[in-house]
């Protein structure tokens, strides 16, 4: 994961002292049907602050009961944040890059931190390549960055 100093460089001279936590956004698809294909999952960031996206994690069940963790989803997933695209070619990649388990937590750390300015709406276009369907929670954790001063927590 990037250091909190790397990160922080993505604020502008007078955000870096804004108050910030940790944060995480999820989309889900429950179920993601056989076979189907760019069904959509979105969710958008708060209006009180921006975010940072640092880390992209996907936690895969199959539909049974009670639900099973599938490690090695076939699926693919296109996510877009805003107008921008996170796979600008428009090829999706396969989901297993951001599969966590119960012994292995870690998901992806983005390379490269994204900032997303507020009121932002995150879109993801999960495939499924299997004929049986899957439970799937996508959750991007990052750091929240708000516009008050975080010695004094004033507005």
């Amino acid at each position: 994961m990037p250091q909190l100093g790397e990160v922080l460089r993505l604020l502008p001279d007078s955000r870096k002292g804004s108050a910030r936590n940790w944060a995480a956004y999820t989309m889900l698809w429950l179920p993601l049907a056989a076979n189907g294909a760019s069904v959509k999952a979105s969710t958008s960031t708060q209006d009180s602050s921006d975010f940072i996206a640092m880390r992209i994690k996907a936690y895969v069940t199959d539909t049974a009961t009670p639900p099973v963790e599938n490690t090695t989803p076939q699926a693919t997933l296109l996510l877009q944040i805003g107008e921008a695209s996170m796979m600008p070619d428009g090829n999706a990649v396969h989901l297993q890059n951001f599969a966590i388990s119960a012994a292995d937590r870690r998901g992806h750390d983005l390379e490269f931190p994204i900032y997303i300015q507020r009121n932002t709406t995150l879109v993801g276009l999960a495939s499924n390549l299997t004929a049986t369907a899957m439970n799937i929670r996508l959750t991007i954790y990052g750091l929240r960055v708000f516009d008050y001063d975080k010695a004094d927590r004033s507005l």
